[in-house]
């Protein structure tokens, strides 16, 4: 009886072994796919810098021939509390110049221009 005690405690050893070994495999693994991932965003993240930089901007703005407006049409802000049929009036001015004009108020817009907000 003792010898099976020996035999059945040395393969609960093995079997434990086993699975401890298949565990470290699995979790380098899974550090090895993680360690290429932080990589992969290292290298977006990079990307979106660049992209993001006014430089960057203006020259693809110029490859694609874009050019600064000749004037601005400035949206007036509208409270929450302001009725969906009751809007206020854009003000346009000219490129280069700031406007700190009222804007009136009028009723003649639908639901779709209260979206756009």
């Amino acid at each position: 009886m003792s010898a099976s005690v020996v035999v059945g405690s040395l393969l609960a050893v093995v079997i434990a072994h086993s699975m401890l070994a298949q565990g470290q495999v699995r979790l380098t693994a899974a550090q090895a796919q993680m360690s290429a991932e932080q990589a992969v965003h290292r290298q977006l993240l990079a990307a979106v810098a660049e992209a993001e930089n006014p430089a960057q901007i203006v020259r693809e703005a110029k490859k694609l021939n874009l050019v600064p407006p000749t004037y601005v049409t400035q949206l007036p802000a509208v409270p929450l509390t302001t009725p969906i049929g009751q809007t206020t009036t854009p003000t346009t001015t000219p490129t280069g110049t700031s406007s700190s004009s009222s804007t009136a108020t009028t009723s003649t817009a639908g639901p779709s221009a209260a979206a756009g907000r």
